[in-house]
């Protein structure tokens, strides 16, 4: 009982999530390999799924924590770029999802918040990548 309650009064938030990993997994998977950054964190997070140390067997300008994560996903799922597609999409799904709750936090109107939300993906759209 408590578990209908509970989609009763989160059901919009379910489809809200659902649709935003929706809109930008259009954007992500059938992307082009023309961001080259995208190809650097794929090498970084290989080589510590590989099992190499970062900082002491292979070169990295940034820090690791992305690197650490994606490379548990290559070890779990499997070696391949489309890995790091689709969890570029879901990490990416949950920063604008939790954008919009951050936004109904601070009070601010559902459909404001939604629309600031599609407004943000809009012009960030060209550059949504890891």
């Amino acid at each position: 009982m408590k578990i209908l309650n509970w989609l009763k009064l989160n059901c919009f938030n379910i489809l809200l999530f659902i649709f935003i990993l929706i809109m930008v997994s259009s954007i992500i998977l059938p992307k082009n390999l023309s961001n080259l950054d995208e190809v650097w964190n794929y090498s970084f997070a290989k080589n510590i799924a590989d099992g190499l140390v970062p900082y002491r067997d292979f070169n990295m300008v940034i820090t690791p924590l992305l690197s650490f994560i994606c490379a548990l996903f290559l070890f779990i799922f499997g070696n391949e770029l489309i890995v790091m597609r689709i969890l570029a999409t879901i990490l990416i799904s949950f920063i604008f999802f939790m954008s919009f709750i951050i936004l109904r936090k601070l009070n601010v109107n559902k459909y404001i918040s939604l629309i600031s939300i599609f407004l943000l993906f809009l012009i960030l759209k060209d550059y949504i990548c890891i």
